[in-house]
């Protein structure tokens, strides 16, 4: 695959740019301003659940067929269930709230009027996204450095998994009923990525998953009801 990685980045990019503004458009229809906090809560600790329990069935499902085939069997069948996990995950988006009357050309890039709101919004997504892929992609090196083994760093993402999980549950019920305490997020995690960069240890560790990961969610649930 590196031998095609512009190619397979360019039409994940192309994916991702056509699946995920119709779904945040039926998010914003099917939730309200007043329950979204609720609903963003919920949603990423449901995700990062689900995530820790694809973890280790990842691992059954490619130790189990590449035993009873070659081991790069395993990985096959392994992909393949994702295609076909992506493709229903495909078909139940198809089956949210509907919308209509939206029309849009290339044009629009050009000479859609902006508001002050638009124009912040986008700069807020330029920003957040520098940091919130690049932040995985380093951190993923620093941590297996630090703990020196695919187990420990399996057992660490899993527990910090279900960290984030319940911490922005609990953001999500906290900001429904003090909306301030989005403050907390903004003022924790720059400790935490300074403590992280620092520390290079088991300290380094705690505040990568406590002061970071933990209270990312108060900042970004409220950034997303704000943003619709």
């Amino acid at each position: 695959a590196r031998h095609v990685s512009f190619l397979l980045g360019a039409l994940a990019g192309i994916g991702e740019g056509t699946y995920w503004p119709g779904i945040n458009l039926s998010e914003y229809i099917a939730t309200h301003a007043t329950t979204r906090n609720l609903y963003y809560g919920k949603l990423f600790a449901v995700s990062n659940v689900a995530s820790v329990v694809g973890l280790p069935l990842s691992g059954v499902t490619v130790a189990v067929a590449g035993h009873l085939a070659t081991p790069r069997a395993g990985y096959y069948v392994l992909f393949g269930i994702l295609v076909g996990m992506l493709l229903l995950t495909h078909r139940l988006g198809a089956g949210i709230d509907q919308w209509s009357g939206l029309r849009f050309g290339v044009r629009d890039f050009v000479e859609h009027a902006r508001s002050r709101e638009w124009r912040l919004v986008i700069a807020q997504n330029v920003l957040r996204g520098r940091w919130a892929y690049a932040l995985p992609a380093y951190s993923a090196v620093l941590l297996y450095l630090i703990v020196r083994g695919e187990l420990s760093l399996g057992l660490l993402s899993a527990v910090t998994t279900v960290l984030v999980g319940a911490a922005s549950f609990v953001a999500g019920r906290t900001l429904q009923r003090r909306p301030t305490t989005f403050l907390l997020g903004a003022a924790v995690v720059p400790v935490g990525m300074l403590g992280f960069a620092y520390q290079q240890n088991w300290l380094g560790i705690a505040c990568y998953v406590v002061l970071i990961m933990s209270f990312d969610p108060f900042a970004q649930n409220a950034t997303y009801k704000a943003m619709y």
